[in-house]
């Protein structure tokens, strides 16, 4: 018992106490956890009498030790998850309650392994307040906009087999945590057969099966990844339902029966999940550039965007432009929760250059040749427009285009990159841009949505550039270190910041904040470098003191562009790609520098798409030309890169390329791999460059489907609960 504090517990209660609206409700939320609490004290002091037996003791002390075990993995799930829902993201949160799960079946087993049978009344009063927590957090997932949209597919495609086995689950077992629920409070407990007939894990688990059948044979219809998703959500509520049920079953019953059905739908649901996996992560939201064309019309530049990396079947939606775009991001806007107002944007930067001049071995050999952070020529000096487009998703291509205004700075614009992520509060987007001298950090809508917030762009601090540097490429994330790393990211970091910068000979500040680090190498010419800022996620300009940047290298003296996701830092110049996690970065910086952070190298291979790749044969290849090598790099949260790689000496356009990387952090290993069916239905092996040549573009970005953080949860979670079977 000394391993578990009681007190400290309840206080998880009384943080989900908070996601109930109703003040009268909350507060007898509130008075319940209390009471389960003392409940708990009194049983703990019966137990561990003289007059207790000495069966009784071990059992209790088994049964605490497995609670105490497992509680602070819990705890951290709970309170992600509160988060996320308090925050408007109730997808992450359902992830974060993916883990809560999981974790709380695996703690059950424990408990039930110690005793022999189900939990007991020493530590009945603990699951009743995870049932509590279950149930609260049963009513905020976002269900209604699945359900919807689960009816639509049902109806436009006539999916009976959908109707009879998703759609049916859903109620069934919404039904049967109702049920569990009504008894959570109650002392009256559910005789074994009725937990059994109510959970019907056999015949649920031939529904699921039946219902995964369909998402793989139909992947291209509208709506896909929302039947995906209640897939994921159905297994996830019979796993809250089994939870649920272990605080309410009768004493003195075997329970192993049940555990066993449970762990054999698990590993039915992993299989799957791990099969559907790849066509997912073809999936999302894919944003792609093009400058001025032929095709597109007298207007002229042209942003496309559809729902899939690579395919056959499915369109391209255009968004028409009236200048061409340096630069574009795309966010979601933290919305509160089933608020979908205007929740996603999209900006863009006009009259400039594209960002990357791309001639990385004409760089190596000598200086910044061709800065590929220079104005266009024809754009009047410190110029630049910002420009937005909001609305739902999927952003209607007829949506107002606003040109955004600077507040509360005498600056003047002088965009070169926009890099968009949702803000802390709701209604807000947090922008950064690339200015040369600077990176500045905007903040883009409220929750009260003023009159004047779709052209308001409000001023809230810059990261400035020393002497001799200039920034033109900005990305910022909020960093997700893994597990196993040494969390060495201030508590209060929300954002970190990176900036790929132009450095003039001798003027590298990389590493000069740390005594005795070797200065690089390539100082004494032009070369370029990484800017890294943090903030903290209540930091805002005027109340605390300015920021500063820390610099470092690449791999190579000269790179084409950054980017980010929430587990790495990417950096790429046309024949490689590199990369390392946000928490290497941090380590390296504050252990000095870039010495001591070991990059994961990939180099591309010759042979991509149609034509082979040699960085030594230019051609005739000039300075206003582009050579043939990776073009843009853009990193997905969902385990995958979108590349553009031209192929040929084009007007810096290339085809869209989706790749798996596959990373070994121990052995320091990057690499791509992909696989193909021959003309014999056998699978070959490939080099992972999956090409899609509907559209030629310049810049891309990816986003995950809405349900990722979901799959990609329950699949993590269901690899333990299988492991440790």
């Amino acid at each position: 018992m000394s391993d578990f504090d009681i007190d400290k517990f309840s206080d998880l209660g009384t943080l989900i106490a908070t996601l109930e609206k109703n003040p009268d409700k909350q507060m007898a939320m509130l008075v319940w956890v209390e009471e389960r609490t003392e409940e708990f004290k009194t049983a703990a002091k019966a137990a561990s009498a003289a007059s207790s037996s000495k069966a009784t003791k071990e059992t209790y002390n088994r049964q605490v030790s497995a609670i105490a075990k497992g509680l602070p993995v819990i705890a951290t799930g709970i309170q992600g998850a509160v988060k996320s829902f308090q925050g408007g993201n109730p997808i992450a949160g359902s992830a974060a309650v993916a883990d809560v799960v999981g974790n709380m079946v695996t703690m059950i087993s424990s408990i039930v392994s110690a005793s022999g049978g189900p939990p007991g009344a020493i530590v009945s009063s603990i699951l009743s307040i995870f049932s509590m927590i279950l149930k609260m957090f049963s009513e905020q997932k976002p269900e209604k906009s699945i359900e919807q949209k689960l009816q639509s597919v049902i109806d436009t495609h006539d999916a009976k087999e959908l109707k009879d086995s998703l759609q049916a689950i859903q109620i069934e077992i919404n039904t049967v945590i109702d049920e569990f629920i009504s008894h959570t409070k109650s002392e009256l407990k559910f005789p074994f057969d009725r937990i059994q007939k109510s959970l019907d894990i056999e015949n649920k688990g031939l529904k699921m099966t039946q219902a995964g059948q369909w998402i793989k044979r139909n992947q291209d219809v509208e709506h896909w990844d929302a039947v995906l998703a209640g897939h994921c959500y159905a297994h996830l509520s019979l796993m809250q339902a089994f939870t649920m049920a272990m605080n309410i079953v009768e004493k003195d019953i075997d329970i192993t029966y049940l555990t066993a059905m449970l762990k054999g739908r698990n590993k039915m649901q992993l299989e799957f999940i791990q099969e559907i996996k790849p066509a997912a992560q073809n999936q999302g939201t894919v944003w792609a550039a093009r400058n001025r064309s032929q095709n597109d019309g007298p207007r002229g530049s042209v942003i496309f965007k559809r729902n899939a990396v690579v395919s056959h079947q499915k369109e391209w939606q255009k968004y028409t432009l009236k200048n061409t775009p340096l630069g574009f991001a795309v966010s979601k806007r933290t919305s509160e929760m089933g608020n979908q107002k205007q929740s996603i944007a999209l900006f863009t930067i006009d009259n400039t250059y594209p960002f990357a001049a791309n001639k990385d071995w004409v760089r190596e050999k000598s200086t910044l040749l061709d800065h590929p952070f220079r104005k266009d020529d024809h754009a009047s000096s410190g110029s630049g427009i910002l420009s937005a487009r909001y609305g739902t998703s999927p952003l209607s291509s007829r949506a107002k285009e606003h040109t955004l205004v600077r507040f509360n700075t005498n600056s003047k614009p002088d965009y070169f990159d926009v890099w968009a992520i949702p803000g802390h509060n709701i209604g807000e987007i947090d922008l950064y841009t690339a200015e040369g001298k600077q990176i500045t950090f905007w903040r883009q809508g409220s929750k009260e949505h003023t009159a004047d917030e779709e052209t308001k762009l409000l001023f809230r601090g810059q990261f400035p550039m020393p002497d001799g540097y200039k920034v033109g490429m900005v990305r910022a994330v909020v960093p997700k270190p893994f597990e196993d790393e040494e969390n060495t990211l201030s508590i209060d970091t929300n954002h970190v910041i990176y900036g790929a910068c132009e450095v003039l000979a001798d003027k590298s500040q990389a590493g000069k904040a740390k005594m005795g680090m070797v200065m690089p190498t390539y100082n004494s010419r032009d070369h370029m470098e990484i800017s890294v800022g943090y903030r903290g996620i209540t930091w805002d300009h005027g109340n605390i003191q300015q920021p500063t940047n820390q610099f470092m290298v690449s791999p190579w003296a000269n790179f084409v562009g950054i980017g980010v996701d929430s587990r790495y830092l990417w950096v790429y110049k046309a024949g490689a790609i590199a990369c390392a996690t946000h928490t290497e970065v941090f380590n390296s910086l504050e252990k000095g520098g870039n010495s001591q952070l070991p990059w994961m190298i990939y180099d591309i291979p010759k042979k991509v798409g149609e034509t082979a790749y040699d960085p030594q044969e230019l051609g005739f290849l000039i300075k206003s030309y582009y050579p043939k090598g990776l073009l843009d790099l853009s990193p997905c949260d969902d385990e995958t890169l979108v590349a553009l790689y031209c192929e040929k000496t084009a007007w810096w356009q290339a085809p869209i390329y989706s790749l798996s990387p596959k990373i070994d952090r121990v052995a320091r290993t990057l690499k791509m791999e992909g696989s193909k069916r021959d003309s014999n239905d056998h699978i070959v092996p490939t080099n992972g460059w999956d090409s899609d040549r509907t559209v030629w573009v310049s810049r891309v970005i990816k986003q995950p489907i809405d349900c990722w953080p979901l799959l990609s949860s329950l699949e993590k979670i269901l690899m333990s609960l299988n492991d440790s079977n």
